[in-house]
């Protein structure tokens, strides 16, 4: 049975669902993903260490290294390049012309969905242009779905800004001194935390229906329930979807589960390693310093004590051999550095490569945690991965494409013909070797008889096209000409029979 969004009964129902206890620990979950690769990681690690340490964390010296933002950063650059789109395989000047500013919009779709597992783009037209498009790239934290358990299509999208119980740091406050937003979205833009109040706004589409509802808390009855309420939109009284599809693309790594994915656990073990790597520090720092023992007769009293660098302790004692002496020394932890160092190495390491990366290899290194991490982040092949999600992205940038077409038949622009197809060609991955075992590998295939010379240069240029890569071995085989004529003095004869022949020559 459809959903009738214009029924406020089932609108309630829906945003009931949405305030349930799990989906809003599946949206607290995603902000404080968003927020760690945002930069703002500190707090949680600080928040985590205050409560393993309830009486000693602020004596920590606190790690803050950006595992979630390091990982996805290297991930997420199949746009690096912009793809090569074409309508029924030619270029098209409308498609350019709506296509400006796409790309960025697509690499920050590539960020989220490798940050989430799961990304949202909505495709936006300007009712006073209607040939102006947008593409809002919605984090999961921001939206939720209803979704067909039989067919897995989604019959709802539900938009909203989420709630201060999501968005506000729900940790020690002695930890974070950090100014709490103030709950109010102003008119200027301010900090996503604000946009969050008592009176929630949410936007609702179906394939047909389009509405816009508020939901506020009340008390009825010593109860307190939601009131719903509809915001009318004169320009649609009907609340209708006019372009008769919903006009957003769901990307998620589990296509076939009429649900959520389950998330991505990088942003707890991003906040893990940091935990870890602080006990590290800490340990490495308080080395040095130890706890003092100070050894004094029964009855005898210490006026002042001071602790520190640059500082001399006075412990003066009697003039009698027999009296107890008092003394003072340091009792030193001496902890094994490098095993614990190890130990995080090697953790982060399965952590990696849980996460797809494999061949990182942290464990041995004799460089700090930081730039071990880089380095060895930088020697993974992603190919594999990046090569996944162009095919899923260019499924994504076709269903944009159908969507813009709907709204273009709507305005009567005639930008596009409704049977036009769009196709999308990604800049191919480079594999990740060195540029001798490059070669080596052309040339030992080269003897074999394996590849042709034009095959070759597509090996060392992946994004090279086969017409392409013969006319450079044109282009090479004129230059040597050339050479040779310089030297033997002798003209060579580059009619057109002759290019055709060195044509074939090349070929074969």
């Amino acid at each position: 049975m459809a959903i009738d969004l214009t029924d406020l009964s089932q609108v309630s129902r829906i945003i009931q669902e949405i305030d349930g206890s799990e989906n809003r620990d599946r949206k607290k979950y995603e902000w404080q993903s968003y927020e760690t690769y945002s930069g703002d990681q500190r707090k949680h690690t600080l928040s985590e260490l205050a409560r393993l340490f309830p009486q000693s964390w602020n004596t920590m010296r606190i790690s803050n290294v950006n595992v979630l933002k390091k990982v996805v950063d290297k991930i997420a650059r199949s746009y690096k390049s912009a793809p090569v789109r074409l309508v029924n395989n030619e270029a098209n000047d409308n498609l350019q012309d709506i296509y400006v500013g796409f790309n960025q919009s697509f690499k920050r779709m590539d960020v989220g969905y490798n940050r989430h597992k799961t990304s949202l783009v909505w495709v936006q037209n300007n009712p006073l242009i209607p040939t102006d498009f947008k593409l809002k790239i919605l984090d999961p934290y921001l939206y939720d779905l209803v979704i067909n358990p039989d067919t897995n299509e989604i019959e709802v999208v539900i938009l909203s800004y989420p709630d201060t119980d999501i968005t506000h740091f729900n940790g020690n406050n002695d930890v974070s001194k950090i100014k709490t937003p103030d709950s109010v979205n102003q008119t200027i833009a301010e900090s996503e935390q604000d946009a969050g109040s008592q009176v929630r706004t949410f936007a609702m589409w179906s394939k047909d229906q389009s509405i816009i509802v508020t939901a506020r808390q009340k008390m009825q009855q010593e109860e307190r329930v939601t009131q719903v309420d509809f915001i009318l939109d004169e320009s649609n009284p009907n609340m209708i979807n006019p372009i008769g599809t919903l006009p957003f693309v769901w990307l998620t790594i589990e296509p076939d589960v009429p649900d959520f994915p389950i998330s991505s656990a990088l942003p707890y073990e991003s906040i893990n390693i940091n935990v870890l790597n602080s006990d590290l520090l800490t340990a490495s720092a308080k080395q040095g310093f130890g706890m003092m023992v100070l050894k004094y007769p029964e009855g005898s009293q210490i006026k002042q004590l001071h602790t520190g660098f640059d500082i001399a302790l006075e412990l003066p004692q009697k003039n009698d051999p027999d009296a107890p002496a008092t003394t003072a020394e340091f009792i030193n932890a001496n902890p094994d550095l490098k095993g614990m160092k190890d130990t995080i190495m090697e953790y982060a390491e399965a952590i990696i490569s849980d996460h797809g990366l494999q061949n990182f290899n942290l464990v041995g290194s004799n460089t700090n945690f930081t730039s071990g991490f880089d380095r060895a982040l930088s020697m993974v092949d992603v190919t594999e991965i990046r090569e996944e999600n162009m095919d899923l992205y260019e499924w994504a940038e076709k269903e944009v494409f159908e969507i813009i077409k709907k709204y273009d038949q709507l305005n009567k622009t005639r930008l596009f013909n409704i049977d036009d197809e769009l196709t999308v060609q990604f800049s191919k991955p480079n594999i990740l070797q060195s540029e001798k075992e490059i070669l080596e590998t052309i040339d030992k295939k080269l003897s074999l008889g394996l590849i042709q010379k034009f095959e070759a240069l597509m090996m060392l240029n992946p994004n090279m096209t086969e017409e392409q890569a013969l006319e450079k071995l044109g282009l090479i085989k004129q230059e040597r000409q050339e050479v040779v004529e310089s030297f033997m003095g002798q003209g060579i004869d580059n009619n057109a029979d002759n290019k055709e022949t060195e044509r074939e020559e090349v070929e074969s």
